[in-house]
């Protein structure tokens, strides 16, 4: 579960994010309402690039050293995120402007330099996000430890102990050297938790990379278990794991 305090940062920064586009968009011309409903539906393109960029390409891809890769969906992340940004544009020009483009600001209608905005402003959150990544204090892996909860209570556990995670329709069982821990917390939440050193190799699967004795193109093996690597998965895991 995502913290509060986390949550109203979030909320905190696209706030400010709205401001500094309102009077860069500026509100003279057009109206301060029509900037405003204009800047609305704006700042959630820029969120959502932001947030595929700063969660997604960063930890997956550039910290895991698939460059490559990175460069290419980021290009199609910002293509895709300039084409959304020219679509919200168009429906302020035929919605809200009623076809009047001398009701737009100069800035508005002009597609570079609202671009050349939004890429500001996901920049400097890719900046916020590194510091916060960078200045957390460097545990070693046997410090490091997660909370779960499983019947009503908080079970730590130490990220070294866990051997692999197994999601079973609305459950998840982690397994690890001397226990079974259920928790109704989602695999895809547990991964951003147990960061890069743990694997998602099948839709049901997320193992530890320091306890994989063997492997295949179509399986792997840890503490005498047997576990499939899906087809979907496949080249991403042979790729880590062929290193």
């Amino acid at each position: 579960m995502i913290p509060r305090k986390r949550i109203l940062q979030h909320i905190a920064f696209w706030t400010a994010a709205g401001v500094f586009l309102v009077f860069f968009i500026g509100y003279k011309q057009s109206g301060f309402l029509f900037t405003l409903g204009f800047v609305f539906m704006l700042v959630p393109v820029a969120a959502t690039t932001s947030y595929i960029f700063n969660y997604y390409l960063l930890p997956r891809l550039l910290f895991e050293k698939q460059y490559f890769k990175f460069g290419i969906y980021a290009g199609f992340t910002f293509v895709i995120s300039l084409y959304m940004q020219a679509m919200v544009m168009l429906l302020a020009f035929i919605v809200m402007a009623d076809y009047a483009i001398e009701r737009m600001s100069p800035i508005g209608s002009n597609l570079i330099l609202l671009g050349v905005a939004n890429y500001f402003i996901i920049f400097i959150s890719a900046i916020i996000y590194l510091i916060k990544r960078w200045s957390q204090p460097v545990q070693t892996e046997e410090e490091k430890i997660i909370t779960v909860k499983s019947e009503r209570k908080n079970v730590p556990l130490k990220v070294e102990d866990i051997l692999y995670v197994e999601s079973l329709n609305n459950y998840v069982k982690i397994h690890t050297d001397s226990q079974v821990v259920i928790t109704k917390e989602k695999i895809s939440s547990l991964q951003e938790r147990l960061e890069n050193h743990f694997l998602r190799i099948h839709r049901s699967y997320l193992v530890n990379r320091s306890h994989i004795s063997s492997f295949n193109k179509e399986s792997l093996s840890i503490d005498d278990q047997t576990l499939p690597i899906s087809r979907s998965y496949k080249k991403d895991v042979l790729a880590i794991l062929e290193q």
